[in-house]
């Protein structure tokens, strides 16, 4: 199939935007930060990276996105609850714009619990990060703060909870002097200080060895989210794989945002890499398991003629017992 015939097909991503987009402008829907802890929930996306890069559509991080139903008209064929990686909406839809209007909400806060005998309430904080995400239209501070703040407020935890006699003191009148010292306060930033940040970067920034909220490769995201540039010579125009620094610096260079049909070939360019790749990493698993099959062969037939000789030896040993026994018994 070439490249134009690939061009007339319908964008998967713009199909699964106009639907989302219809539903939360009728208010029939929301979307919803969830924190989930199940791996049976499937991204609903027709472009799906984690799906392309593992061959199953299982949301395997601890956050995902819910278009969620909020007019109960949907049937036991159309479910309330249309699950969705938060890298994959982050390629269909831009989540900072949709918070003015309070179509992205999160859940956070209380939450029913089911276990084995009865189902609780339980409260999940919001985190500071995640907050400031969502009170700020989608800008965050420098990530490295946070975590010093909560290194501090854990460390000053610690300390209060021995709860000495000069700590209730100094809670109830503070005439005593406590060790405990005061409560470390919220950052306070400045306007300067914020930058407007993806939702899965913060997401990612609070969770400890993780680098990407779905676990996917950061250059494939970036070599999505990158601008083109566009220059009067054509031939010095921006290459895909190499950014801005492939532009000729005195070229008169256009930053804009990618068109659908660009971002379309992006995609297409990047699924076919993951399967080359999935390719290459099976033949190689296939050469080695290969390899493994002709050691083993080996080793057998080394070992073959060792194991036929201890067997002749055995029979010899029994041929040579038995004449003994018939000289004894003439005896």
């Amino acid at each position: 199939m070439d490249s134009t015939q690939d061009d007339q097909d319908p964008d998967l991503v713009v199909l699964d935007r106009e639907e989302i987009e219809r539903q939360l402008r009728s208010g029939a829907a929301v979307l919803v930060l969830e924190d989930t802890e199940t791996w049976q929930s499937h991204c609903r996306a027709r472009f799906c990276l984690p799906r392309e890069l593992r061959g199953r559509p299982n949301i395997t991080s601890k956050y995902r996105l819910n278009l969620k139903d909020v007019t109960g008209r949907r049937t036991y064929y159309k479910p309330p609850n249309y699950f969705y990686h938060v890298s994959c909406v982050e390629q269909i839809l831009d989540l900072r714009a949709l918070l003015a209007a309070k179509q992205l909400q999160h859940e956070w806060g209380m939450k029913l619990h089911k276990n084995l005998f009865r189902v609780a309430p339980c409260y999940y904080p919001v985190h500071m990060a995640v907050d400031d995400w969502f009170e700020n239209a989608g800008l965050s501070f420098d990530l490295d703060v946070y975590k010093d703040h909560e290194e501090a407020y854990r460390m000053w935890e610690m300390l209060t909870q021995f709860w000495t006699s000069d700590h209730v003191r100094h809670i109830q009148d503070g005439t005593e002097r406590c060790s405990c010292g005061p409560e470390p306060e919220r950052p306070t930033y400045s306007t300067k200080e914020r930058a407007p940040r993806l939702l899965s970067e913060v997401l990612a920034s609070i969770e400890e060895g993780v680098e990407q909220i779905d676990n996917l490769p950061k250059e494939w995201l970036e070599f999505l989210a990158q601008p083109e540039y566009d220059t009067e010579n054509e031939e010095d125009s921006a290459d895909l794989t190499k950014g801005k620094e492939s532009v000729n610096a005195n070229e008169c260079q256009k930053v804009r945002k990618p068109t659908d049909l660009e971002m379309k070939r992006r995609r297409k360019e990047l699924v076919d890499y993951i399967k080359e790749l999935k390719g290459r990493m099976e033949k190689s698993a296939m050469e080695d398991n290969n390899q493994e099959t002709l050691k083993s062969q080996t080793v057998a037939e080394i070992d073959a003629p060792g194991e036929k000789n201890i067997a002749q030896t055995v029979a010899e040993d029994a041929a040579e017992k038995e004449p003994r026994k018939e000289t004894l018994k003439t005896a």
